[in-house]
């Protein structure tokens, strides 16, 4: 009622311009229309929060250095998101967090975006970080800017964030590392236009040269439709055109980019024996050498891999590695039909694939389990049915989740950190075992993952509940099962 007064208000001292002259009533109903627009929208902003229901948020394509990052949105009756509101953050440093928050023993803060920006995304880790602005051709980043990754014409640390502009509206960010010194980013725009920043000594951001680059510089290729980085900035880049051909640029020193050979390239080019190709899943890993793959799912669900295969990474039926890309076989060769969805396979990494019956596949590294009671490294073989998600981290000591379509959850792998929300620290955890929830999980997430460092988070919309070892105060403490943050 209060707002409608308002309004009425408005129109009274609007039908008086009648006796003004005609000069007076254009200056004064210009003044008005910006002054209306202003009320409109706060009114509407104001009646969104009052009918509209709160709701947490996992912000899932982060992987922040002992940080935890959730979003508050507000919801519809039907559970659609009509407004995306603060992102806020735990843990981390100054230089890290957005938030202008040093080292704190708990607690959420809010990251330094400026109110009434709707951020439908975050990207990065575990040094730099990138909002994407709802339909916009803008970015907000923050964070160590290794290389000059964060676009900004230079390489200091910016520890709240600053916006970026591009030509057109932005579609996809991609940048990752778990390296705060060492990353790269693109940015893909709705024109198919794709602009590349940062660390380039492998010719990560496909421009010709080796050159580091800290603005954003646009790449030969046009008309992209998607595009897909690695987990480390040791890595290669995928892209995938309008006309459904795939390009390949970058870090190959396992062949993982399918190009027939290892040697490491600075231009997009073309990947020939791939067709149809939907989603790339690409992993890499240092232990002194670099080691990692490349997986594809075709948009006719099948799963071809490169790259690194002395674990049986890419399940063949022998440990030899392969510089283009392969169909991924089952124990009696044949091959993975009908995936829908994949993660993980790097070294010492167990690779897992569900298929669109819900039946799920794990092989690869058994150092750290691979879900049954094999105890070898080996091919692929289903370890469960009814799967409805998986989650995990493509990196070195793996640990796995699974959420079932009855609501119930299992993991295995590594556990030393208490992470895996069984209730105990016995590691490795080598078959699934079962998850002890506090509600109804909606969705969960494996973040601040960091060779042993990780921590599990998982929502039923209203309340965040963590599990692991607390790092920087990113969780409330440490715990082995999932338990609720204090997040206000």
């Amino acid at each position: 009622m209060e707002n409608l007064e308002i309004l009425e208000n408005k129109i009274d001292e609007l039908k008086a311009l009648k006796t003004l002259s005609i000069d007076k009533n254009i200056a004064i109903l210009s003044a008005y229309n910006a002054s209306l627009k202003q009320d409109l929208n706060a009114i509407v902003q104001s009646t969104i929060k009052e009918l509209a229901i709160k709701r947490i948020r996992l912000l899932k394509k982060v992987n922040g250095w002992r940080t935890i990052f959730y979003q508050e949105v507000f919801e519809d009756e039907k559970g659609n998101i009509i407004k995306y509101g603060d992102v806020m953050v735990s843990g981390g440093d100054i230089n890290r967090s957005g938030s202008g928050r040093g080292v704190a023993s708990f607690g959420f803060s809010r990251v330094g975006i400026p109110e009434g920006i709707e951020i439908i995304d975050l990207i990065g880790g575990h040094g730099s970080y990138f909002a994407q602005v709802k339909d916009s051709n803008t970015m907000w980043v923050w964070g160590y800017n290794a290389q000059g990754c964060l676009g900004l014409s230079h390489t200091n640390y910016v520890t709240i964030p600053q916006k970026v502009t591009f030509p057109s509206k932005i579609k996809k960010i991609v940048s990752q590392s778990y390296d705060g010194s060492n990353q790269f980013t693109f940015v893909l725009l709705e024109d198919g236009s794709l602009f590349g920043s940062g660390y380039n000594p492998d010719g990560q951001l496909g421009i010709g040269n080796n050159i580091n680059s800290s603005s954003f510089v646009r790449t030969s290729l046009s008309n992209v439709k998607d595009v897909f980085v690695g987990n480390n900035f040791g890595s290669g880049v995928f892209a995938i055109k309008n006309d459904g051909k795939l390009y390949a640029w970058g870090f190959n020193i396992r062949g993982w980019l399918g190009l027939g050979h290892s040697n490491s390239v600075n231009t997009p080019t073309l990947v020939s024996n791939v067709e149809n190709p939907k989603f790339i899943y690409h992993s890499s890993y240092n232990d002194g050498s670099w080691w990692g793959n490349a997986f594809i799912i075709t948009k006719d669900g099948d799963l071809l891999g490169a790259g690194y295969n002395g674990q049986y990474n890419l399940s063949q039926s022998d440990t030899n590695q392969r510089n283009t890309f392969v169909p991924i076989l089952n124990e009696n060769n044949l091959p993975l039909k009908n995936i829908v969805d994949f993660k993980g396979g790097g070294v010492y990494d167990v690779a897992l694939a569900l298929d669109d019956k819900g039946n799920l596949y794990s092989w690869g590294c058994a150092e750290m389990g691979l879900g049954d009671n094999r105890s070898e490294n080996s091919r692929a073989k289903i370890i469960a049915k009814n799967v409805k998600q998986i989650e995990k981290q493509g990196y070195r000591y793996p640990s796995n989740y699974i959420l079932y379509k009855d609501g119930s959850m299992e993991s295995f792998g590594y556990n030393a950190t208490q992470s895996l929300g069984i209730g105990n620290a016995i590691s490795p955890i080598k078959s699934l075992t079962k998850v002890i929830l506090p509600a109804k999980i909606i969705d969960f997430h494996l973040c601040a993952n960091y060779e042993a460092e990780r921590a599990f988070i998982a929502t039923d919309g209203n309340n965040l509940y963590a599990c692991g070892t607390s790092y920087e105060g990113n969780l409330n403490f440490t715990t082995n099962i999932l338990q609720p943050q204090i997040i206000k």
